[in-house]
């Protein structure tokens, strides 16, 4: 993959999204690419797409480099080395899903058992309740969400792809804490992205007075496509 002129000599920050198939991941990292809303249907993922983009955290210009997982079983083997390398994990669940909920960390092979399994080190986590916009299919309350991410030590938010800001608000937030984890001397693990009740939650209420809609993982506003070769970059 060619980098811009704009990327080149840039640190970079990689973020793997973990979570089962039909989440709506790809969605979310389109959208976050894209910084629109949704409309256009989002290919499934086989085995991993790459979407990169330039951020800019507290006006240091940092490439955000996105590695968008299969949920499929049949795939459920590649993510491994993304996994051991990546600076910043994301795991998604469907709000309308309570299985998608469970696989994150109640299930014997949860996507959370992995990462604990394949890393030394505590990555700084986030946890997405996507589609929150279908909220009266929902089988996973918010306080559920809440609660699962202060007990990993994780920032929480729901999303959905109608509200572009959420979704861009829960990367920056991200891609920060590996930021200043990365950056500073002598930080114990984790302790960068630990945080209080009052401050894990990032969800925005603007996404809770949307009207039903198609569901979020089955479209997206964008014809952007995904990197090719999505070799692990460090």
């Amino acid at each position: 993959m060619e980098l811009t002129k704009e990327e080149t000599g840039i640190d970079k920050i990689s973020i793997i999204m973990l979570g089962d198939a039909g989440v709506g991941k790809s969605c979310i990292s389109v959208t976050f690419k894209s910084g629109q809303g949704a409309a256009q249907k989002v290919d499934t993922t086989i085995g991993i797409d790459l979407w990169t983009k330039v951020v800019a955290i507290d006006d240091k210009k940092l490439k955000a480099v996105i590695y968008d997982t299969s949920g499929q079983e049949r795939y459920r083997s590649i993510p491994k080395s993304y996994i051991r390398k990546g600076d910043g994990i994301a795991l998604v669940y469907d709000i309308t899903s309570r299985k998608s909920f469970d696989s994150l960390a109640c299930e014997k092979d949860s996507w959370l058992n992995e990462v604990e399994s394949l890393r030394d080190d505590k990555p700084p986590l986030i946890v997405m309740g996507n589609k929150s916009d279908l909220g009266e299919a929902r089988e996973v309350t918010e306080k559920e969400g809440i609660e699962f991410a202060e007990s990993i030590g994780a920032f929480f938010t729901e999303t959905t792809v109608m509200d572009s800001k959420v979704i861009d608000s829960a990367f920056q937030i991200l891609i920060k804490t590996v930021y200043i984890k990365k950056n500073a001397d002598g930080l114990q693990q984790g302790s960068s992205f630990r945080s209080r009740a009052n401050s894990t939650k990032l969800h925005s209420k603007r996404a809770a007075k949307q009207k039903k809609t198609a569901s979020s993982c089955s479209s997206c506003a964008c014809s952007c496509k995904p990197e090719k070769e999505p070799k692990f970059e460090i």
